[in-house]
């Protein structure tokens, strides 16, 4: 049990150190959300959820993949893996081809 006496480098050490499974992630917002299709909302926050219940690269990896069997979120978003993190870019209205030029979201795993 966790509790209040603990820092949060405590609390950290302890689910990376004794847990097989979940590992510290840390998401970042980098630019601001453009809403210009009504679908964008709804299919960022259900990124938010996904990254939010992932308790590792595996799971969240997996959430990345039922995400982009939506037709919608490929042609609104682009995203890709470095070795510890996911970036997610929004692509541009004009030509979905492209993505602009700003991360929207970095998770560091």
């Amino acid at each position: 049990m966790i509790t209040q006496d603990l820092s949060t480098r405590e609390w950290e050490h302890n689910i990376i150190n004794h847990s097989d499974t979940y590992i510290i992630m840390e998401m970042r917002l980098e630019s601001l959300l453009a809403n210009w299709d009504e679908k964008i909302p709804g299919l960022f926050i259900s990124l938010v959820n996904a990254v939010a219940l992932a308790g590792n690269e595996t799971e969240l990896r997996q959430a990345m993949a039922r995400l982009s069997e939506n037709e919608d979120f490929n042609r609104l978003f682009a995203y890709g893996y470095g070795s510890s993190h996911l970036w997610l870019k929004q692509r541009l209205v004009t030509d979905s081809s492209k993505v602009m030029d700003n991360r929207l979201i970095i998770v560091e795993f």
